[in-house]
């Protein structure tokens, strides 16, 4: 379970793209015969996820792992080992805290966010082998063009992901899949004006699928996800009071993307353990006769049978007569169990054994992954849209490869992250960017909530050009 708090300078249009620019001669536009391209550059998520570049694919543990991963649902981590289990995420972002000029990569300037915000929940729970989880991310911006008089846009994209899972093969093999819903909404209002006017707004279904191949006897995790999304028409409910010179479009686009990683760790400790549900030692039963107080009863002894006399030879001695039987052995009584000392023959109480704690481990985990966007048509990026010029967005597939480090430099206190990944650009002469990422996990104390717990600060940093990212986060030590 983690709760974060962060102040973030992010490079994303309406928090939506990633690069963007814009050509020299472009065309204005003069009917609503294009799409908007929803496309998301940076790697956006927990401390963990921004530290490790976004390859989180092949990990797939907890809540946070959920839009990375459908699988990470019905995923046991090695922590994990009561048949019910559950996990919880939360993250706030802020934008603005290094960079206020140039969001979305385009160096002109124009449709510059006047406020944003955006947080991330999701939860998740685990019953055996199965899994259900719920993710949600809202992004909240505010835009203002340079129209006469000038008009203020807010615009919302909400994304919710409904995840089922289930392990096979001892937890060597799990799969989850699921329903997405995107909807974008954006109202304007004109400056002086205080009720704000609804533009358009649009909701996009889609499904998700992801497989993660976790092998007991090797250290090593493979995965493989997709995701596909409907594209429905836009819902144009402005009527009359729709912005003033803007065609709104006819719909957005999310476009598909198909996800491949792998992860390898060298520690002691197993890393793909498979998952046992933790046996709980049962009492001891009493005896019966120790229940009942006293001896059962044992049957009287028999005597034995006649025996027939030796024949009677001549001049021999008469034969002594047999010896009586010997009295049988008295049985033991049965004790009854002894029960576990409570106090000292002193009269103190004998204090339970403590469990031992964990000692944690050094470790070093390495995590690679590609991620293929797919192209989307007549698409045009948001500053087309707020400036009414055909920009042209993801028209072609672009692909990112990631690359993430995790290791821990002082067992069971610090832990460190680092990684890079390649943000591709969707518009054409305009190259990608990039990225560097570091970050760390501190366990500060333990503590117990519902069992033993232990509380850890974490941060994590992206920086690449014209874009800073920074993260901080407050959660629990695993």
């Amino acid at each position: 379970m983690r709760f974060s708090c962060v102040p973030a300078a992010i490079a994303v249009a309406l928090g939506l793209l990633g690069a963007s620019a814009t050509p020299l001669r472009a065309q204005p536009i003069t009917d609503s015969n294009y799409r908007i391209d929803l496309h998301q550059g940076p790697v956006l998520g927990s401390t963990r996820v921004i530290g490790l570049a976004g390859a989180y694919a092949a990990i797939a543990e907890g809540a946070v792992g959920l839009p990375s991963n459908p699988a990470a649902v019905a995923h046991r981590e090695h922590y994990s080992r009561d048949w019910f289990d559950y996990d919880l995420g939360f993250d706030y972002l802020k934008p603005g805290t290094f960079q206020t000029k140039n969001f979305d990569l385009d160096g002109n300037r124009r449709a510059l966010p006047t406020s944003f915000n955006m947080f991330n929940a999701g939860g998740l729970l685990q019953f055996g082998a199965f899994g259900v989880g719920i993710h949600f991310q809202g992004q909240f911006s505010q835009f203002e063009d340079q129209s006469i008089p000038p008009q203020t846009f807010a615009a919302s994209l909400t994304q919710l992901h409904l995840t089922v899972g289930y392990a096979l093969l001892d937890h060597q093999l799990v799969i989850g899949g699921g329903f997405t819903l995107a909807s974008f909404d954006v109202n304007h209002t004109q400056i002086g004006q205080q009720e704000e006017r609804d533009s358009f707004s649009s909701q996009v279904p889609g499904l998700e699928l992801g497989v993660l191949l976790r092998p007991k006897n090797l250290p090593v995790r493979f995965a493989a996800t997709a995701s596909f999304a409907f594209q429905p028409k836009v819902s144009q409910d402005c009527g009359t009071d729709c912005p003033v010179g803007y065609y709104l479009p006819e719909g957005v686009a999310v476009p598909w993307q198909v996800r491949v990683g792998v992860t390898y760790r060298w520690g002691a400790r197993r890393f793909n353990a498979p998952f046992r549900v933790k046996k709980r030692p049962r009492p001891r039963p009493r005896s019966r006769s120790a229940h009942r107080g006293s001896v059962k009863p044992q049957p009287e002894p028999q005597p034995p049978p006649p025996t027939t006399p030796p024949p009677k030879h001549k001049g021999a001695p008469p034969p002594s007569p047999p010896s009586p039987p010997s009295p049988p052995l008295p049985l033991p009584a049965a004790k009854a169990p002894v029960a576990a000392r409570t106090t000292t023959p002193d009269g103190d109480k004998v204090k339970p054994a403590k469990e031992p704690k964990p000692t944690g481990e050094y470790f070093v985990l390495v995590s690679a992954e590609v991620v293929m966007t797919g192209n989307v048509k007549n698409a045009v990026g948001t500053d087309g849209f707020l400036d009414q010029i055909q920009e042209r967005a993801g028209h072609r597939v672009s692909v990112s490869a990631r690359l993430g480090l995790e290791t821990e430099v002082w067992k069971r206190r610090l832990r460190l992250r680092a990684g890079t990944y390649w943000e591709p650009s969707r518009f054409d002469g305009i190259a990608g960017r990039l990225h560097g990422t570091v970050g760390f996990a501190f366990r500060l104390f333990d503590f117990k909530l519902w069992g033993p717990r232990s509380l850890a600060f974490s941060a994590a940093f992206d920086g690449a050009y014209q874009y800073t990212n920074l993260s901080l986060s407050i959660g629990f030590w695993h």
